[in-house]
């Protein structure tokens, strides 16, 4: 069986406090396969972007991966130099930021910034020209010669698409892409992606909080929370059936068609910081479901292919047959 194109075991990544190392995301692993749509989800703080920017060898100077592994079609990321990382960025790695007004340049025209990211992808004009067809402009010149502050949030979240596929890389790492769009220019731009992921056989690892999100566009999902990765499965079989009280206390507090909820369910607390991890299942304080038990160092129970670090999934299981009754 071949290697995943990309591969994070045991991830731990640490911020410097005192002179002493503060994880930030403790343990965490996934993998993605050649063209597959993974999606890594949770509330603010979980350690979502910080194991995407790892991936991409983009941490700031604060943070540093200090144990496991991040391993791009067999070779070890974070043993490789910044020369060698910088060549992987375009061509065979991409990324699309949460907010691309402030991921452009606003001084410089969008044909010279395609430009710049196509050259580092050796690709050229003809196949910028054609990428930012693809990604539904109507007149791609025109939009070569203007600047960001001319063009509508949509637009210019499909600009930064163009910016990314332009060199047809491997894997595209979207960091909440679709946070700062409105509904409806939100699902245009999943349906692009989904269309283009599939078309050019690149694998995407998109982070979300949004579950509708996931919904439409990932294979695979992974919950995030506190650093550490809780849920994994298929995203049908998670989000119909989830395992672990944190991921059923997401989709309790989403909005879905058809609700007829006067208000919405919401999580007591909020996410423990790093500060105050310890041992135990890092949700039992805002969990319905905890007992003694969860003080312990939670296990990881794999069922197939899915995966959940929860002492409950019993009587999880059991509420959710209750509740469909």
């Amino acid at each position: 069986m071949s290697e995943p194109l990309l591969k994070i075991q045991n991830l731990q990544v640490s911020a410097t406090r005192s002179s002493a190392k503060l994880p930030v995301v403790d343990g965490a692993s996934l993998s993605i396969e050649r063209g597959e749509r993974v999606a890594l989800v949770g509330e603010s703080g979980s350690g979502k972007s910080v194991t995407c920017f790892s991936a991409m060898g983009l941490l700031p100077e604060s943070l540093q991966v200090t144990d496991g592994s991040i391993r791009y079609q067999g070779s070890e990321l974070t043993a490789l130099g910044a020369e060698k990382l910088r060549r992987l960025r375009g061509p065979e790695i991409a990324m699309i930021y949460q907010e691309p007004l402030t991921s452009l340049n606003p001084l410089l025209t969008i044909g010279a910034q395609l430009k710049e990211a196509a050259g580092r992808a050796k690709a050229g004009r003809r196949e910028i020209l054609e990428m930012l067809d693809r990604v539904g402009f109507a007149d791609p010149p025109r939009i070569l010669r203007q600047r960001p502050h001319e063009l509508s949030g949509g637009m210019r979240q499909r600009v930064m698409i163009a910016m990314a596929l332009v060199g047809r890389p491997k894997l595209l790492l979207a960091d909440e892409p679709t946070t700062a769009l409105d509904v409806t220019i939100q699902s245009q731009v999943l349906k692009l992606m989904y269309d283009l992921s599939y078309d050019l056989d690149t694998a995407v690892l998109i982070v979300s909080h949004d579950l509708s999100v996931v919904r439409k566009l990932a294979d695979t999902v992974h919950v995030m929370y506190a650093g550490q990765v809780v849920e994994s499965g298929p995203v049908k079989e998670v989000l119909a059936t989830p395992r672990h009280p944190y991921t059923q206390a997401l989709l309790d507090s989403a909005p879905h068609m058809g609700d007829t909820r006067d208000r919405l369910e919401s999580i007591p607390g909020i996410v423990p910081t790093p500060d105050q991890w310890d041992q135990g299942c890092r949700f039992r304080s805002r969990c319905p479901l905890a007992t003694e038990q969860c003080e312990q160092r939670p296990p990881k129970v794999e069922e197939d292919d899915r995966a959940s670090m929860c002492w409950h999934i019993d009587r999880l299981v059991a509420r959710q047959q209750e509740a469909a009754v």
